[in-house]
């Protein structure tokens, strides 16, 4: 499953060779017959199982030339007085996964997806195919087109200090030559705090696993290309390309922490509201 949204420019004079703006996105083929049998399974699968469903959405990764032999289909369903979920099923020849929920539901889920910067449910609402031709199906994906073309909240001081202590922290350790299989965790917790600190700092989403990888290319595919090509060569024993990809990260997110810092926890009985 799943885990882009707006391309916020940079303000800083200088960019780097990644930040030359987002790609464009590629045109939609017409729907093939393997699409149509993916539609029809979609459809299927919502009607068997949520019989009341008001609105039904499949995510577009199912559709086209992203589908692999092993894609499974997303989908949002929203049905009156349905309880949170998500549900794992099989629609012909190919594995569902579907949150199910009431309209508050959805707004809770989403709520806490804009508050992570994660967006899944929200992605596939606002960019998947409807099934469902009705005002709910439409007030819903006009709702989450225009959550995930705001974009992420922008980090506060506090959130960004940390992310650059973490990336700092983990580009010491990357020179530590440290071996074995702390070496390639370490390697690959480098790549990952790498794209994620410039997601971040440039009012991007993130991803898990693959989306993660989508949400990089799509917004800075050279940097991308570049961070691929890095952990190779430091899963080979080079661990200078990713160091220094990493520390160019760091400075365009305001440089490496070294000095004393302190970050308040909150009070025991705080609590912690969705933006």
């Amino acid at each position: 499953m799943g885990v882009g949204c707006n391309k916020w420019p940079r303000s800083r004079a200088t960019r780097r060779p990644w930040q030359s703006g987002p790609v464009p996105p590629q045109p939609d083929g017409d729907v093939d017959r393997v699409d149509e049998e993916v539609l029809a399974a979609a459809r299927e699968v919502v009607a068997s199982r949520s019989p009341a469903f008001r609105s039904a959405i499949l995510a577009e990764s199912a559709l086209g030339q992203r589908r692999s032999p092993r894609s499974d289909l997303d989908l949002v369903v929203i049905e009156d007085g349905a309880v949170s979920r998500w549900e794992g099923t099989h629609g012909g020849r190919w594995p569902v996964e579907m949150f199910i929920g009431d309209l508050e539901g959805w707004e809770r889920c989403v709520a806490t997806e804009v508050r992570d910067r994660r967006p899944l449910v929200l992605q596939i609402t606002a960019t998947g195919v409807p099934l469902t031709t009705n005002s709910t199906t439409t007030d819903v994906q006009r709702n989450a087109r225009r959550l995930l073309t705001q974009g992420p909240s922008p980090l506060t001081p506090s959130e960004l200090g940390l992310q650059r202590r973490l990336l700092t922290d983990l580009v010491d350790d990357l020179e530590d030559a440290r071996q074995g299989s702390e070496r390639h965790f370490v390697i690959e917790a480098t790549f990952r705090q790498s794209a994620e600190l410039w997601l971040m700092s440039n009012r991007q989403w993130l991803g898990w696993g693959k989306w993660l990888a989508r949400a990089l290319s799509e917004t800075a595919p050279e940097l991308s290309d570049e961070l691929a090509v890095a952990v190779q060569a430091s899963h080979q024993g080079d661990i200078s390309r990713l160091v220094a990809v990493a520390q160019l990260v760091l400075q365009d997110a305001g440089g490496p922490v070294r000095s004393d810092w302190v970050d308040p926890l909150p009070p025991a009985n705080a609590t912690t509201e969705p933006n």
